[in-house]
This record gives structure tokens, sequence and C-alpha cells, in this order.
């Protein structure tokens, strides 16, 4: 009797769903992130798993493993990737979702190898980390489910690929297509992932809908901008069918047509009037236009899209002149500096990251006057939100695939697998304005012409052309062909950099990588002198915020050379390396904390130098992206953003010197020069105000005068005999000044000194000081009464941002600058530290 209602029933909702269409509602789709536990493979025990995540973010949550960034622990969970990994999710469906005609199973991403398994059914193997997977499951799916994934070691994987062939890779990571910085780098620790890193969803198949829309502007005339779009349906029959495009409701194009049986594709033009274009951050408004596609048949809309794009145009321009052949971009026909910073992977357990920390970090490059990113090859493709709001805050996208530091498999399947990975992540991310470039890999080029692998593992003739015929094919034929058959109005750069910086050529053609500065410890002046047409890579160390380290480190860990703070520096010649460069330019301060923070100003005095040689090269020079923004964990490395988001001296530097209106002094021989560098498209009437001052605020000598500065350009603008500026003047007691008010009235200063750092005679600068709240957090206005050289400030254990940071203020002057938080500081004024230099003497 039972069985017999069951039935009924069945049939009851079967012709329900069949007939009265318009008044039931099928669930389209079902979330399986929840309900998952894992084991290691062979143990009885489950333990409750965390998805999207992965096993080691597991084993913390369940408290097996300690903190893995904490002092020394990084040792202790190497265990975790040599072992086997199972997961599994029993679920339930209802009677509804079953009655949906083809039911899909999604994985966003599965890291690595895995073998899943739908009701004791073998349904999916997985070798990629960076793909998609998408299986047809309607046959397999009942009422209750049992759904497992076993993940295999990607330490004995690599292992078994290397036994299969003749001969070693420079790396064994690069047999498996996952984020290579796990495996460690300079900057980052060891942690080999595994797991369900991205979402698990079953959904409901249509049989005809919208699989893909590319939008493309192929150019803007006058305020028209004219508009490619390629349109992929999947359609079960050949029928009659609407297709158009609006925006915010206005038409954009409609059309009548005839669809096919499994796919139709439609390559369409139209246009928008009025046009609001694309700008990146600093030249205009990054627009973005909301349009959507409707696919409609029997008069009712199926199916639709909507896609958020920007109008404009960028090309890679590289045109032979005089000096060898320019590398730069045009953003609407105007060609751009790019100013901005590498990036990779904000933490080493993916899945902690939240929008929150996404927000945060673009914020950053927004404030830093930054417009191009460049997405490291070492790490990962980011997710949607990271390219989201790179489009919304005008921030370029130079994107490497996800190859770096190594020679590649040639083997088919390899091939087969990189091209299906590289395939997706085009798809998914062309549509952004904010993609400026696709290129191939990370230093693999430079890498096999200059890092001697051919000797260190004695590869013969054969072999090495068995390699390189294998990365020629991969890196300059499939990925090509690719890009020309899916984003063809996008450049395509094999790799970065094109020529090693020990080469001359480096610096006269392609993107540069130089690292003349730190690897080849040359003093930092080198950086004046070895600029190319698009420095893609350059850099330098220094600590992080004091607070970082000690989310970290005991106080018994906090000295050079200690166990655990060694773990935190990944370079085997870091501590060395910052300490000659110290040795240089500072005097060594005696405590652990004043160290840290001097090596920021070492870090920021470096970068600054080159920052401001690349820019005064303008446009012989036209891209300056230095290594590296953010880290991964907390760390000494080459980032101007800590691993919390702190912004590192070099960070409030780069704002400084990212600036539209820039000034820059340079001082060759007896000559000082005073050049102005406009990003800017319009023309600015301004005064050059030029003035140089004594530590205790005395006017020496000042000069001023009109200057018109050119749009988008950079000139010298004063230029005299240094001598007739400081005569006889003590050099460790002087500062010289300009200044100019730009088009918002705001005041842009550069300060020059004469001597090193280190060789200046600083005196106590009295600084007072007096905070108070307002809507966004606290004000402070600063005095001094001395020369105050890189004023520090801290509210310790309070998250924020000041507005400005490690800057100079000079003798009877006051600023003001702001504290962004939304915590409540009880009695600021006492809460707030200041430092300067000359406390750490």
């Amino acid at each position: 009797m039972i069985k017999k209602q069951v039935s009924f029933f069945f049939i009851f909702i079967l012709l329900l769903y069949c007939g009265c269409k318009e008044s039931f509602s099928p669930i389209l789709k079902v979330d399986l992130n929840s309900g998952w536990k894992f084991k290691e493979k062979g143990t009885n025990s489950y333990l409750e798993a965390q998805v999207p995540g992965s096993v080691q973010l597991n084993l913390l949550n369940a408290g097996i493993i300690k903190d893995p960034f904490y002092r020394s622990n990084e040792d202790s969970i190497q265990w975790i990737a040599e072992k086997d990994w199972e997961y599994l999710n029993e679920f339930s469906l209802s009677n509804q979702f079953l009655l949906n005609h083809q039911i899909e199973l999604t994985f966003e991403g599965l890291d690595t190898y895995a073998e899943v398994f739908l009701n004791d059914s073998l349904i999916l193997t997985t070798d990629n980390m960076f793909r998609k997977w998408v299986l047809d499951v309607t046959k397999l799916l009942e009422i209750e489910n049992k759904l497992q994934i076993h993940f295999y070691s990607t330490l004995k994987k690599n292992d078994e690929a290397a036994k299969e062939q003749d001969f070693a890779l420079p790396e064994k990571r690069a047999f498996t297509r996952k984020a290579p910085y796990q495996f460690g780098w300079d900057w980052g620790p060891r942690i080999i992932t595994s797991g369900i890193w991205k979402p698990v969803y079953l959904t409901a198949k249509k049989e005809n809908k919208i699989e893909s829309v590319y939008f493309s502007t192929d150019s803007v005339v006058g305020s028209t901008a004219f508009i490619s779009a390629e349109i992929k349906m999947i359609t079960d029959s050949e029928t009659e069918a609407n297709l158009s495009i609006s925006n915010n409701g206005q038409k954009l194009y409609t059309e009548v047509f005839t669809t096919q049986e499994k796919t139709t594709s439609k390559k369409i033009n139209f246009e928008i009037p009025d046009a609001k274009l694309w700008w990146t951050n600093g030249l205009g408004d990054p627009h973005l236009y909301k349009l959507k596609t409707d696919l409609e048949m029997n008069h009712q809309i199926i199916d639709s899209k909507t896609n958020r794009i920007g109008v404009r145009t960028i090309q890679l321009v590289e045109e032979k002149d005089e000096f060898g052949k320019t590398f730069f971009f045009k953003l609407n026909g105007t060609p751009v500096f790019m100013k901005g910073a590498n990036y990779i992977p904000q933490d080493n357990l993916l899945s902690r990251l939240d929008s929150a920390r996404y927000k945060s970090l673009i914020e950053s490059t927004r404030l830093a006057n930054m417009n191009m990113l460049r997405v490291w090859g070492g790490g990962i493709y980011e997710q949607d939100l990271f390219y989201d709001l790179c489009d919304q805050n005008g921030i370029l996208v130079w994107q490497d695939f996800m190859f770096a530091g190594s020679m590649y498999p040639g083997d088919d399947l390899f091939i087969k697998n990189c091209k299906a990975e590289i395939s997706d992540q085009i798809i998914r991310l062309r549509n952004h304005p904010s993609i400026a470039l696709w290129c191939g890999n990370n230093e693999v080029d430079e890498a096999w012409h200059n890092w001697g692998w051919q000797k260190q593992f004695k590869y013969s003739e054969k072999q090495q052309k068995y390699l390189w015929d294998s990365y020629e094919s991969l890196f300059h034929q499939d990925i090509p062909e690719l890009i020309n058959d899916l984003d063809p109005n996008r450049a395509y750069w094999p790799s970065s950099p094109k020529i090693g910086w020990g080469h001359a050529e480096s610096l006269t053609k392609g993107d540069s990588h130089y690292w003349g500065v730190w690897w080849g410890k040359k003093p930092f002046p080198a950086y004046k002198d070895k600029v190319g047409r698009f420095m893609s890579e350059y850099g330098f160390q220094s600590f992080p915020a004091t607070s970082t380290l000690d989310s970290v480190l005991l106080p018994e860990d906090k000295y050079l050379y200690s166990d655990a703070l060694k773990v935190h520096e990944k370079h085997s010649q870091g501590f060395e390396i910052i300490q000659e460069y110290l040795k240089r330019e500072f005097k060594i301060p005696k405590s652990f904390e004043d160290y840290a923070y001097v090596s920021q100003l070492l870090q920021a005095k470096g970068l600054g130098m080159a920052l401001e040689a690349h820019r005064r090269a303008k446009p012989y020079c036209m891209g300056s992206l230095y290594w590296q923004l953010n880290d991964c964990w907390p760390v000494i490395s080459w980032s101007s953003l800590d691993y919390y988001g702190n912004w590192k001296a070099l960070h409030y530097e780069a704002q400084k010197d990212f600036q539209d209106l820039m000034i820059s002094i340079d001082q060759k021989n007896d000559s000082l020069k005073v050049y102005i560098v406009s990003d800017q498209l319009t023309e600015t009437h301004s005064e050059l105000k030029l003035q140089l001052h004594n530590f205790d605020g005395n006017i020496l000598w000042k000069k001023s005068e009109n200057i018109n500065i050119q749009p988008n350009s950079c000139h010298i603008y004063y230029s005299c005999p240094t001598s007739e500026i400081v005569g006889n003047t003590d050099l460790k007691h002087i500062v010289f000044s300009a200044s100019i008010m730009d088009q918002n009235n705001e005041l842009i200063d550069r300060l020059y000194y004469f001597k090193p750092i280190k060789e200046l005679e600083l005196d106590n600068p009295e600084l007072s000081f007096e905070c108070s709240k307002n809507p966004n957090g606290y004000t402070i206005h600063l005095n001094t009464k001395k020369l105050a050289k890189n004023i520090f400030l801290e509210f310790e254990g309070i998250k924020g941002r000041f507005t400005n940071n490690y800057f100079d203020l000079m003798a009877n002057k006051s600023c003001t600058l702001n504290f962004v938080t939304d915590e409540i500081i009880p009695n600021p004024n006492q809460y707030l530290k200041i430092k300067t230099l000359k406390d750490c003497y």
C-alpha cells in the first residue's frame, strides 16, 4: 500500500511539472559545500572538513596540527603532503530536484590528484588544480547519496612521473599542474595542500542556454564605441529564437535567428553611443557597463547572462627605435606609464581569504596610485572577486599563466591538460577590462639561457632539444593559438622577462627583471643606470611590522639568526644582504624593533631610487612593477604590504613616487637637476618653489618660478651647479626641497639630502602632537622644532592605516594626517607611539 502511494505521488508530481510549468518551480541548484568529513587514507576515524578548504586547514581546525606559521612549526606539518586523504559527503536530495531532466555535478577546483566516486561509481579522475570539472550525474543520483573523493600525494605522483622520464626536470613540481609557490619559495613556506579548494554544487542543466558571451571593444570613434560579441548557445533543436543585448533596459542589439541542434554560435557587432570609457586609476573613471544578454524562445526568455564590461582599447606597442624596441601600453589610444607591483597569493591556506582581505589589498593598491598589478606565474589564477575589484578600481592586470622557474614536460597528456586549463581561464577572465596582457610564464626563458641548467643536470644535446622544443611548442605555438581563438584582441607575451638582467639587451627591448641590486649586491645607485623599457621585476627585502612578527615569534626569538626567525627569512643570504646594505646607508640600530624599522627605511630608500629613475626615463621606460606587493604569511620579504596588510615604508614611498605629478631630484657630479613627471593628460600650471634649509629650519637659499607642466611627459624644470646652491655649507646639516601645487591645490614636494643618511647630523627634533577623533578614525597634528627624519607613528595593536608614515618633517613645520580605523582608541594621545631615526642612534 505504501509503495503504491509513493508511485502515485511521483506520477502526480511529474504530471504537475510537465503540464503546469508556469506554476511549478523546480530546484535548480544544490550546494554541496557543507557536510563533508575527511580522514587519512587507511585510517578509520573521520574528522569534520571545511569546504572550500584543504587537509592542512582541516587538521589545524581540528587541533591535530599547530599553526604552521608560528615559530618553527612549518617543518612539523611536512608529513601531510606525503599522505593520501579521503573526503566523504553523504547527502540527501529531494524528489523535486531529481525531477530535473539533466543534472550536472560541478567541482570548481580539486587540489590536485583525485578520484571521485558517486554512489560507489568512479566518475572522475583529476590532475590539475586550476581546472573546473563538470559531469553529467543524472543517472547516478538518488534520494540518499554518497560522494567520495580520494586525494593522492602530489609528492608521490611527482616521484612516479620523474622515474618514468630518463632525465630530471629542474624542479619536480613541474610535473604537476598545481600552484608552484606551495613547494616553497624564497619568501614563502613549503605547504603542499590537497583537498576541495573551491565550491562544489549540483545544477539542473538547461536544454537551451547561453553557454558563454565574449565582448570586445573593437574601436572608439568620436563618442561611439564599436563592440563585437561572440555568443555561444546550447540548443536542443532547430527553432526560431530572439537574441538581444541591453544596457539598463536600453536595447543595443536584437536579432531573430534559427538555432541549430546542440550548439549555436553567433558573432555580432553593435554600437554604444555616447560611450563612457574605462580608464585606469588616476586617469579617469573606470566606468563599467552592465550588459544583459537574453535568449528568447516562444516569447519567453529562457536564459540570460549579465556581464560587466569596460569600453576601452588596449595595445602593447613594440616598435623599433634608435635604442632597440619600445614596450608600452596604449589605453584608449594614449600611452600610459604602468605603475605597480607583482602580486602573489595572499595566503598558503587559500580558503581562509575572505572578501574583506581582497578589498583591503586592492584599496591599498589604489591608494598607492598604482594602475597595474602583475599576477605572478608561480601562484594561482585568482578568484573572480580579485578581477572584479581591479575592474572597479582601474587597476590593469598583467596576467601570467601558472608556469614558473622550471622546464616542463612535453608529452601529449601534459600539453592537453595545460591547454584545457588555459582555455578555462581565458574564457573565465577575458571579459574583464582589467586584463591587459596574457603572459606565458615567469622566468623560464631566462632560466634556460642563463641559469646553467644544461650543465647542472648534464643534459645531452638530444635532451636539450626535447626540452626546448617542448617549451617552444607550448609557449610559442599552443598558447598563442588558444589566445588567437578565444581572446584575439589581447596581447600575448611568451615569457617575463624577455632577456635576463645580465645582458645589455635586457635594457633596450622587452620587459626586464633587474636583480643587480640584491642578488648582484650592486649599490642602490645602480638603479639609475639600469633602466629598461619596462621594469617588470626588481626589489629589496625588509622586515614586516613588529606586530606581524609578534604574531609568530616569542620575545626570546626576536634577534637575528634565532631559529624561529630564520624560518621566517626564506632567502639563504637574506640577513647578510640586508646587513651589508644597512652598513652602506645607515648606522646599525641595536634593538630588534629599531632594526626592523630601519630595514624598512632601507628598502624604501633603495626602491624609491628605482621608482624615480624609471619615471624620469619616460618615455624610454614606460612601466615599473616592483617585486613584490604582498605576502602569503608573516615573513621578512620584498613586499610593501605585509601578511596582515600593514603598509611598510616602501608602500608609502610608492604612494609618493607613483603620484600623477611627481618631483624627482637628481645630482650627478656638480649638477643638480629637478625633474617633474606628469602622467596627467592635460597641461598643469604651477609655481616651482626651491629652497635650501638647514636642520634648524633656517632658509639658506631659495628660488621660485612659474612653470607649465606638459601632459604625459618628463622634463627637467630646473638645473644648476650644486655648488651655486650649497656654497660652503656643511652638507651634513642641510636639505634641499622642491615643491609645486597640483590641479587640486595639493602640495607635491620632494626633499634631497647631499650626504648618505648615516652621515647626517641629526638632533632631537622635539616633536609634539595632538590626536582627535574624526568620523573615519583619528586626526593627528604634528609639530617639530628641528628636522624630524623618518617619522614613524603607531597605535600598537590597533588595525588601521595612517595616511602618511615614515616621512620627514622640516624644522619649525607642522602637518596633519589621519589614522583610518573602525576601532575606538581610549586616550589616543597616550596610546600613540612616535619614533624618528634619531631615536635609533
